[in-house]
């Protein structure tokens, strides 16, 4: 196949190509002159865009509250898991989308009473409770509210370990 391009376009295609180079260049002259111009507000920007993240987060953070339900317990700097009225976050969002309740539930852990034997049947909420229990310590000391009533009191831990030793997916 052969393409033979008739005289008469010749020069108007060369006049195009040195308009499209043309066109290139002074786009880049454009950007640079932009960058220059910009460049002495980089610091500045970078601090609004990091502004701009943490008003996203706690906007995110405060959206979450409201769908969950959420309070501030009593915070406190010894050990100690006061829940009351506690719900697994992801199990309320799911049963408030089926118009389904979720049942809270009470548990109490500190200096005096440090462990804790959840017995019954199979699926009874034991994995549940557990589950809740970390979770909500996690999203506390992560700095999110909680869905539990707000007369629960929450330590603050230096260590947080789980092992479940299931692989139950709630």
């Amino acid at each position: 196949t052969a393409f033979i391009e008739p005289e008469e376009t010749i020069s108007i295609n060369n006049a195009i190509t040195s308009l499209e180079q043309e066109e290139r260049l002074e786009i880049t002259r454009i950007l640079r002159e932009l960058a220059a111009i910009l460049r002495k507000f980089v610091p500045v920007m970078q601090i609004y865009s990091e502004q701009l993240g943490l008003f996203d987060l706690n906007r995110a953070k405060a959206l979450l509250a409201i769908q969950i339900d959420a309070k501030l317990p009593k915070l406190v700097t010894y050990p100690v898991i006061d829940l009351k009225q506690a719900k697994h976050p992801l199990l309320f969002l799911h049963n408030k989308q089926l118009h389904k309740q979720t049942i809270p539930f009470d548990l109490t852990l500190n200096t005096e009473n440090r462990i804790l034997v959840i017995s019954g049947p199979n699926a009874g909420g034991k994995t549940v409770c557990m589950k809740t229990a970390g979770l909500l310590q996690m999203m506390l000391q992560s700095g999110l509210l909680v869905s539990t009533h707000e007369d629960s009191t929450f330590g603050i831990f230096e260590i947080l370990l789980v092992d479940i030793g299931d692989s139950q997916s709630i």
